[in-house]
């Protein structure tokens, strides 16, 4: 009888993390991301994103898309094959979520592109992106976002995300997962020696060394006190 219960327990064991596995490789999983963003005017950016995605299903795919600094979005556009799709919206004050219904046709695989201009206000840098609600595998870095400045402009460290061989008006950042916006700072200039971002990474660096020296000393007293 015990031979019996517990080869029932084994069984029934089994068969939760088995369910549990198939449930989790079902979900959505982000492949790959291609974000362009360039620079029609000074004020005024095309985006254009085109998305992989894995074991879509047959329900909604959920995305966001944030809103701040009186950013203006025009033309949001979703496409798949050429087709337009149709895409629920509810929008609220500062973030509006986005349902797309998977096309019937999608079984294991769908890409779907979406483009829509920004007009952001003087002195902001601000763009957000549309993202969507589901992750990637975590293992490699399937998100690329390509932004282009405006002619003759350059692109400037402490930019978000972070930038660092900058050449230009062209800059290309490899993520894990989409970010909810970039913020990407350029001027007619190149980024000076003593700009705010490499100041803080200085008084970082000095108060670190600082803190390692005071313990540094402390800890060599205390030797001193015990010898």
């Amino acid at each position: 009888m015990k031979k019996i219960l517990l080869i029932l327990i084994i069984v029934l064991t089994l068969s939760m993390t088995s369910g549990a596995l198939a449930a989790e490789s079902s979900k959505p999983i982000l492949n790959s991301a291609d974000v362009t963003i360039e620079a029609v005017s000074e004020t005024q950016f095309e985006v254009k994103e085109v998305i992989h995605v894995a074991n879509p299903g047959n329900e909604k795919l959920q995305h966001t898309f944030s809103k701040k600094d009186r950013v203006v979005v025009n033309d949001l556009t979703f496409e798949s094959n050429g087709e337009v799709l149709e895409v629920e919206t509810n929008s609220g004050e500062f973030l509006d979520k986005i349902a797309l219904p998977v096309p019937e046709q999608s079984v294991d695989a769908l890409t779907y592109t979406i483009t829509y201009s920004v007009n952001r206000p003087d002195g902001s840098y601000y763009t957000p992106l549309v993202v969507p609600l589901y992750a990637s595998e975590g293992e490699k870095n399937v998100v690329t976002i390509k932004f282009t400045a405006p002619e003759g402009q350059f692109i400037h460290k402490g930019s978000f995300p972070i930038v660092y061989n900058v050449e230009g008006n062209t800059v290309e950042n490899h993520l894990l997962n989409m970010p909810s916006h970039v913020n990407y700072k350029y001027g007619s200039s190149p980024t000076a020696l003593f700009n705010s971002h490499n100041v803080a990474s200085a008084l970082i660096f000095i108060l670190l060394v600082s803190v390692i020296s005071v313990w540094f000393r402390a800890e060599r007293k205390n030797v001193q006190g015990v010898a």
